[in-house]
């Protein structure tokens, strides 16, 4: 959790600028995007740890290639757009996600590279976000997206406590870390045994949740005691993502 934090903290930083320039050229700020994760990766370029040697073990400058898709993606929706679904995109992604479980419980696991090309391009490294780790969450994304019968399980109302909990996910992930880090001390002064961690895992989950509403709570009455009004209307389902019906013919 602490190697994560700094990367999605300077993602999140770093979104209005995405956002400006998606939103006007979204084709080329995804090339930039590309080129520079390409650059990252190739030439091992990434923030350095201090005190300790190496660098930080996500690479902003790497997982920025995968956060300005899903952005571009969602202000494509968000426009009148629509993802493209048709079953030779869905076969490959579930071609592809298919090949890659077998491959982590293979031999081949494990495997730095391949044909000695970078280790970006065929191997499967986190830091700098791998070409084949990259595919992965697309193609399961994409399957997530293009199936009803999936995408349905994963939709939400706005007043459910999962979104609440998404909607506030950055104080909730810092809580989540300090909490996370006093439970590790506690279990060093006293280990307990399978109740003792079960209470201390769910009241951590409590402590996040109850942040987040807190803080729901806090921007309901615009941090200042006065309530917002209340909106009579009631906004439509969406019953998709903004996909493409699902083309049965070769295309």
């Amino acid at each position: 959790y602490t190697n994560i934090l700094p990367v999605y903290a300077v993602l999140l930083l770093m979104t209005p600028v995405f956002l400006l320039f998606i939103g006007s050229r979204p084709l080329a700020t995804l090339a930039v995007s590309g080129v520079l994760w390409l650059v990252a990766g190739i030439y091992q370029i990434a923030p350095p740890n201090y005190p300790e040697p190496g660098f930080w073990f996500l690479n902003p400058l790497s997982w920025q290639f995968l956060f300005n898709i899903g952005l571009a993606a969602m202000l494509h929706v968000r426009r009148g757009g629509a993802i493209p679904v048709n079953r030779w995109l869905v076969g490959a992604a579930a071609t592809y996600a298919a090949g890659a479980l077998v491959w982590v419980h293979s031999p081949l696991w494990g495997h730095v590279s391949w044909l000695d090309l970078p280790v970006v391009l065929t191997g499967f490294d986190k830091t700098f976000l791998s070409l084949p780790r990259l595919l992965h969450i697309l193609t399961v994304s994409y399957l997530v997206v293009a199936i009803p019968s999936v995408s349905n399980l994963f939709r939400t109302s706005r007043d459910h406590p999962l979104a609440i909990l998404g909607k506030r996910s950055l104080p909730v992930f810092i809580a989540g870390t300090v909490i996370a880090m006093a439970a590790q001390v506690m279990k060093l002064i006293n280990p307990g045994g399978f109740a003792y961690d079960s209470l201390l895992i769910a009241a951590g989950i409590a402590m996040q949740f109850a942040l987040a509403y807190y803080l729901e709570w806090l921007s309901g009455i615009g941090w200042n005691g006065k309530s917002k009004p209340v909106r009579s209307e009631t906004s439509p389902v969406r019953t998709s993502f903004g996909v493409g019906s699902m083309v049965t013919s070769a295309n």
